[in-house]
Parts: structure tokens; sequence; C-alpha cells
């Protein structure tokens, strides 16, 4: 599944092509997506598996048309600070990731890049988020715990304009485990900033007679 978390002011459209690597199993998928920031992502896989994915605020749907199967997955903690590691276009402000329970608790410079520190308001597992900069453009993005390991990394890279917005169009993930390490790289093409999501991307509902199994989490 495609980690598409958005932390954004402005609602995108495009394709993407994401690598996932793992105890050297490499696989990939590809498709399409709509973001409405900070709630709505509506992903289309067209492959391998033709897939449907529809996160809105604290319900995440997974429907696979052919066989007319679904997961309705609902979570009393919509936004989890772990998963921002994972953010796609990171175009971020304070106000941002207030609504995500964090707060600004420190500034810094470490070797020419500027670093901003974050914290969970709520107690949790992870100490600080950690977002460095260079030229005013995120550079990397980790998600560090209360003994200070890192359990999450992101790179950001290929940075190129849309309309006025400096987007990044690779983004490389390292999710960090006790016995291991898994890689995400995800490319995007295509971008276009647009009015808002299609209706009928936001009223997306699972066919009736579809066979539906709901996890709440």
């Amino acid at each position: 599944m495609v980690n598409l978390l958005i932390i954004l002011t402005t609602v995108f459209s495009g394709s993407f092509i994401q690598v996932n690597i793992n105890n050297a199993i490499k696989d990939s998928i590809e498709g399409r997506f709509y973001m409405n920031p900070p709630s709505i992502s509506y992903i289309h896989v067209d492959h391998p598996v033709n897939q449907i994915l529809l996160n809105n605020k604290d319900t995440l749907i997974i429907y696979y048309p052919e066989s007319n199967e679904a997961f309705k997955i609902v979570t009393k903690n919509p936004v989890s600070e772990v998963d921002a590691s994972g953010n796609f276009l990171p175009i971020l402000n304070d106000e941002m990731f207030n609504k995500m329970g964090l707060i600004l608790v420190k500034k810094d410079y470490e070797e020419g890049y500027f670093i901003k520190y974050y914290s969970p308001v709520k107690k949790t597992p992870v100490k600080y988020l950690k977002l460095s900069f260079k030229k005013n453009l995120i550079y990397t993005m980790e998600v560090i715990d209360q003994k200070d390991n890192i359990l999450r990394k992101s790179y950001f890279g290929c940075y190129s304009l849309v309309e006025d917005k400096n987007i990044p169009f690779y983004l490389k993930t390292v999710t960090y485990t006790k016995e291991d390490s898994s890689i995400k790289i995800v490319k995007y093409s295509s971008i276009d900033i647009i009015d808002n999501v299609p209706d009928s991307i936001k009223n997306f509902e699972i066919p009736e007679n579809a066979e539906i199994k709901v996890v709440e989490w």
C-alpha cells in the first residue's frame, strides 16, 4: 500500500511509480493519485493489482474492483507522527504540524542545513520529527524515538516548479527495525495543481454488493 500522507495547503493530482525493497525482495506498483490536504487522499493503483485506496479523515478504504472486495479501516488516530516521515510533496508549515499534534521545540544549524525539531504534544514512542532544509527546500525528514534511535528517514529530491511551488519528484524512505531495514522509492510525474478533488472521488463509496471487512484500529 502506498504511504502518501499529505501535509499540504494545495490540492494535487499526478502519477507515481513506487519501488519497495525488503530483504532483497523488490517489487513495484504504479498508478495515479488525488490529494486534498490535510485529510483526503485517493490512490488508484493500476499495476500490478487494480486497487483503490481512499483515505478520508479517520477512515481508510481499500477496494479491489475485480474481486469486488473491500477493507474499511477506522482509526482513532488518523494522523500519526511516525507516518509523517513518509510525507509526499512536503510543503510544510507549523499550522499543519499543529493539526497533527506536533509542536516546534527547537531550531538549529548542522553542516549547512537548517534543522527544525517537532515533538508530539501527547506522550508517544516518538521523541522528535526532525526536518533538514537547504535553500528553503526540505532535504530529509527523520522520525526519532525516545532513545534517540532513527525509526524512519526520508530523502527528498529532483525538485521542479509546478506553477509557483517547488515540488520534489523523488522520495526515498528508509524504515529501520531491530533486525533489518526496508526501502521505499517513489517517483512522481505529471503533477498538476487543481482546484479541488473531483466529487466522484470525494464521495466514493464501496458498492453495496461488495464483500466488506471492517477493521477498527
